[in-house]
């Protein structure tokens, strides 16, 4: 999609170094190949300067990741993509523009009754009028007669003859499989392929484009019967007469990543269809009880309301373009979500960022605070008790604690709130790094801002595009706005969906889809997560969560301790708390890996940067289920030396303003029982006992690497490492 490439590209920096793509739709290919890898079935892009240093070189050797970017799409059976009949994902395209499609050759013809080649002719038909909508999914319902309308533009259109709301439909119908079976099996979510007539579709597909005046008009037509009886939950009112229909949209091109309405309405045997974009509106009357009459049905933007996207990344597109002051912790309202139960001991957890006096917000408590927890210490966070449910007729009340608290502080807010917050109560949030990331968004537009879970298991069974609220997650304050004047219809149509769930789907169905922030971290993982936070993705961290069920974070201390310890670092350079920076000392054939605040790994072979950007798994899954476990790759441990590092963790840091730098020392906690590695000549790590890394006080600036330069000092037993910036395409292998 030609089009829609340009204007993606557009958006980025071109004299910088960009790798943009998008990984495999199929979890096991991300597993054998790599989540951080782009596809070339469905296309990558490398911006000037990249191919420049690429004649000779790697990219994640140079220290360049993948941004990914939603619309690049990889069929592609021998990466195990997906196999058979794609139309169900196609009718429910993530809101995103489409870029690229790939190996026809070895799904089904994505129209019936064409062969690939004719369906591909046939799909660019529409493609050549306007790419800017190709696939974008639009949802209207028509009350009376309890249907439901999901349009795929210029390639399908659904009828059900029940009520769903855009949460449900944004699911891909699995009318494909994966090359390999077994759950989990794809990196979205779906929904099974039915034979329930309320559930199923009437499936209709794109026949011919024609222009009116400033209007696209697209037909759809029926191929196939349903064969199904009509769904009585509708009144058993079918929309089995229905042959076509056409669709009404603005000539213009759809505007950056909005969600598009649409409107479909009749009154007793007439069908009237609206249209309004450019102050535009007609109507059009048809005879609804004729059996082989149309249902036209129009798009629109709405006018009242400006959606964002979803996307991984936020490039310039999302950035403000008139700035005005920029975001600042003042600008921030955190809601989080407590217990009297819990407080005792969780507080540990947010007092160590929390600033008295500066940060603003409030824990909510079910209760009021017993004798045990008064008085109320001043470096916590103010306490507020929920107050009785702001929504009517709702059976469980734990259900929406989180919206009393977020109704509550949005009613406590000051009016120079951006964003609100929310999280869980042993949530640690790094603030200068959040408000950094948050002011690269707009927030007078709709944000929903967070991070899915590490564990497959988590997201599959509630979604990949939830915010999980123990990473924390943030909404702009028109989000919030929205949210609030539909939460009691919301709630009533989720009655028994709780807290993330809920926030999730309300938000679906408002058309703010979940843009992903990698540096919040919900850590569904158990045990030893050091492998983790010692191989940290080149971004700014944000949040880290599940204190009381991983082990703590730094040897010989407890889990507050441990807490207290890496704030250490983040009281000096929230910028580069985490970051991996990587070095060789190439005489004895060591790598040197050092997690900025964290550790420093020593490994007594030489190691590209693409190897050991992967974490170790010293962590274990949430549950215990069969692979694939986490939507990142990782490193087995094993007992060979020549694989694993000596560790050293973090222990002191000191500012030296004359000499304008922060140097970090990391000792040995204890001793590694691992032989020399003899292929690199017997130059054993395990004497070294002491790291210095030294960097800057200049912060580290965005999201590319570091590097960095190491050497013995006075001594066998002490390295000292120098942070600094990299030599023009430095390989780092």
């Amino acid at each position: 999609m030609g089009d829609n490439i340009v204007e993606v590209l557009s958006k980025y920096d071109h004299t910088e170094k960009h790798y943009i793509g998008m990984y495999s739709d199929n979890i096991k290919s991300n597993i054998h190949l790599s989540f951080e890898m782009a596809f070339g079935g469905g296309g990558y892009a490398i911006s000037y300067p990249l191919v420049e240093a690429l004649v000779s070189l790697c990219l994640a050797d140079l220290g360049v990741d993948l941004t990914l970017q939603k619309g690049f799409h990889q069929f592609n059976m021998r990466q195990m993509d997906l196999r058979g009949d794609v139309s169900g994902f196609l009718s429910s395209h993530p809101n995103a523009p489409l870029l690229s499609l790939h190996h026809f050759g070895t799904v089904a013809p994505l129209f019936p009754g064409m062969d690939s080649p004719d369906s591909v002719l046939h799909f660019m038909k529409a493609a050549n009028v306007d790419q800017s909508r190709m696939l974008q999914q639009s949802i209207c319902h028509v009350r009376v007669s309890s249907w439901t309308f999901s349009v795929s533009w210029g390639y399908s259109a659904h009828i059900y003859e029940k009520m769903f709301p855009r949460s449900h439909l944004k699911r891909p119908i699995e009318t494909f499989r994966p090359w390999q079976r077994g759950r989990p099996t794809y990196m979205f979510d779906t929904r099974p392929l039915s034979r329930d007539p309320c559930e199923a579709p009437h499936w209709f597909f794109f026949d011919s484009t024609e222009q009116e005046n400033e209007i696209v008009v697209t037909s759809y037509t029926r191929k196939f019967p349903r064969n199904m009886t009509s769904c009585s939950f509708s009144g058993n009112i079918s929309a089995d007469f229905i042959a076509s229909i056409r669709v009404f949209s603005p000539i213009t091109p759809k505007q950056g990543r909005k969600v598009e309405c649409c409107d479909v309405e009749h009154d007793g045997a007439d069908v009237s269809i609206a249209i309004s974009g450019a102050l535009l509106f007609l109507l059009h009357t048809f005879a609804f009880n004729h059996p082989h009459k149309m249902i036209t049905h129009k798009l629109f933007a709405p006018l009242d309301l400006t959606f964002s996207s979803s996307e991984t990344h936020a490039p310039s597109h999302s950035l403000q373009i008139s700035r005005e002051p920029p975001t600042n912790i003042s600008h921030l309202f955190f809601v989080i979500v407590g217990s009297t139960r819990t407080w005792r001991y969780r507080r540990g957890y947010i007092e160590p960022w929390w600033r008295p006096n500066i940060t603003r917000g409030h824990v909510f408590l079910e209760r009021p605070p017993g004798r045990d927890l008064l008085p109320w210490p001043l470096q916590s966070p103010p306490f507020s008790v929920n107050k009785n449910s702001f929504a009517t007729n709702i059976k469980f009340k734990t259900q929406i604690r989180l919206f009393q608290s977020l109704h509550e502080s949005f009613n406590k807010a000051p009016k120079e709130t951006r964003w609100f917050v929310i999280a869980d109560d042993d949530t640690l949030f790094f603030l200068d790094n959040l408000v950094q990331v948050l002011d690269r968004y707009d927030h007078k537009k709709h944000y929903y801002i967070g991070m899915n879970s590490e564990n497959v298991w988590s997201n599959a069974i509630f979604a990949f595009d939830m915010g999980y609220g123990g990473g924390g997650y943030a909404l702009s304050y028109p989000t919030v706005e929205t949210l609030l004047n539909k939460m009691e219809d919301c709630i009533g149509r989720y009655l028994g969906v709780y807290s993330d769930l809920l926030s999730f789907r309300c938000l679906a169905d408002l058309g703010i889809d979940l843009t992903l922030e990698k540096g919040m971290h919900q850590i569904d993982l158990h045990g030893d997560i050091s492998g983790l936070l010692s191989a940290h993705p080149q971004t700014p961290l944000i949040s880290l969560h599940h204190f009381d069920v991983i082990n703590p974070i730094f040897p010989a201390m407890n889990r507050q301790d441990s807490v207290n310890h890496l704030m250490k670092t983040a009281r000096t350079d929230q910028s580069r708390v985490l970051q991996q920076t990587i070095c060789y000392q190439r005489g004895n054939n060591w790598s040197v890996s050092v997690s900025w605040g964290y550790s420093v790994h020593i490994y007594q072979s030489i190691f590209p940067r693409n190897y050991l950007k992967r974490p170790l798994e010293t962590f274990r899954p949430w549950k215990n289920v069969r692979i694939p476990s986490y939507t990142f790759n990782t490193r087995r441990v094993t007992h060979d030396p020549c694989e694993m590092p000596s560790q050293l963790f973090f222990d002191s840091v000191v500012v030296d303003k004359n000499q304008s730098s922060v140097t970090t020392t990391y000792t040995v906690k204890t001793a590694s029982s691992l032989p020399p590695c003899l292929t690199n000549g017997n130059h054993s790590a395990r004497n070294i006992s002491q790291v210095r890394v030294i960097a800057a006080t200049i912060h580290k600036m965005g999201e590319g690497i570091e590097c960095c330069d190491v050497q013995n000092v006075n001594s066998t037993e002490i390295l000292e490492v120098k942070i600094r910036a990299c030599h023009k395409d430095e390989i780092l292998a």
